[in-house]
């Protein structure tokens, strides 16, 4: 483990030849990047990129004469962590897929390892011949895992899951990753691996549980004890995320339209089509629909990304930020020297986070979606249960 100049201490790990060894003293650069970069976007899999130096050729895989470098091979085992006192929060597990090596004409060398997260195992997977029996999406997740020709071990954390899944024949060669989406779509869940390497898979409910304990603002002096002041603020109003009519359609039904007429005499006609869904009925294929036009019928303004940086001086705070994973809320506050109102004030769901660490910094970027302003009130929601926000009957 390192202390870098922001006060936290670090710990970049790889297994080589199946011994976890600490680089972190060897350590230029990491990247990393996990989620997705819009609401309707697929989870994609998570990535990592560690540069360090190889002046010595410690980590070169053509020098015999070095126990790392030697054993150097695909799919060693990594992991970066980061804390206060000790490097206590992983932020990122997997494997490393490519090892690039590079000179300059005065052999002052790097070593680049190219990491990817265990979806990159479920991608390259398919299953056999089979047949899946009426179940909820929570159900088919663990039938997908623990079928032999996937036979995941890795551990897992799974919501219950709403919607109920037909039985479905599956043929020979389905790709694991790809049917695993499938799943989260019939839910409008989200399906990802999270920062310690455990596969998750969020409900469509699970977002709207979630605990806000973490906010971000713009100024010293507004910032309480779990608040982060940001460094950049951006925000997106437009049509990428407007739909006013949404047409779904299960395997083997009809094609079920939910619309939005007052949406689309203002924004005319804007259509988002879902097909082959694995919902048991054409009931549970027009609640997808329903939902979707619930969140995405008018244009939101919306709060697109924050980044921050972190240290040991808001540690409390930075440590909140280290453990959310995409669906986690946060409070996103924004004030205004001139104009109306001076302070706007916004939950909202991250979808992607990234990190950019050197020795002189670490810079967090968090990727928001919105949380669904047209739901109805739940009582004691953080989320649902504010009034001028969410509607009031049903």
């Amino acid at each position: 483990m390192t202390t870098l100049l922001n006060g936290l201490t670090y710990e970049v790990n790889v297994s080589f030849n199946g011994t976890p060894t600490d680089i972190t003293d060897d350590v230029v650069s990491v990247q990393i990047t996990r989620g997705r970069s819009r609401q309707l976007d697929q989870m994609t899999a998570g990535t990592c990129t560690i540069t360090v130096r190889n002046d010595t050729r410690k980590f070169d895989p053509f020098n015999t004469a070095s126990a790392t470098g030697s054993t150097t091979r695909p799919r060693m085992p990594v992991f970066v962590a980061v804390g206060h006192t000790a490097a206590d929060y992983k932020i990122f597990t997997g494997f490393v897929d490519d090892v690039m090596v590079d000179w300059d004409r005065t052999n002052i060398g790097t070593v680049t390892y190219r990491c990817v997260d265990a979806f990159s195992i479920f991608a390259n997977q398919v299953m056999t011949a089979h047949t899946a029996t009426q179940q909820t999406t929570s159900q088919r997740i663990f039938a997908v895992l623990f079928r032999p020709e996937v036979d995941w071990n890795g551990g897992y954390t799974v919501s219950p899951g709403v919607a109920t899944l037909q039985a479905d024949t599956v043929p020979a060669g389905t790709n694991v990753l790809n049917y695993l989406h499938r799943i989260a779509q019939a839910e409008q869940g989200r399906v990802f691996m999270d920062r310690t390497g455990l596969f998750t898979f969020r409900d469509r409910y699970d977002t709207y549980q979630s605990t806000v304990n973490l906010g971000f603002v713009d100024t010293d002096g507004a910032a309480g004890s779990g608040d982060l002041v940001y460094q950049t603020y951006a925000v997106e109003y437009g049509t990428v995320n407007l739909y006013n009519r949404v047409e779904t359609q299960r395997v083997g039904g009809t094609v079920q339209t939910a619309e939005d007429t007052a949406s689309q005499a203002d924004y005319l006609i804007r259509t988002l089509s879902y097909t082959d869904l694995l919902n048991v009925d054409d009931q549970g294929a027009a609640d997808v629909g329903q939902l979707l036009l619930g969140k995405y019928a008018d244009p939101e303004l919306h709060v697109r990304e924050v980044s921050f940086l972190v240290s040991s001086a808001k540690a409390v705070a930075s440590a909140l930020a280290f453990v959310k994973e995409p669906g986690d809320v946060v409070e996103v506050t924004k004030t205004f020297d001139t104009g109306t109102p001076t302070t706007d004030t916004r939950q909202v769901a991250v979808e992607q986070i990234s990190h950019d660490i050197t020795p002189s910094q670490h810079r967090i970027t968090f990727r928001f979606g919105s949380t669904d302003g047209r739901s109805f009130l739940v009582l004691n929601n953080a989320t649902l249960g504010r009034l001028d926000y969410n509607l009031l009957a049903f």
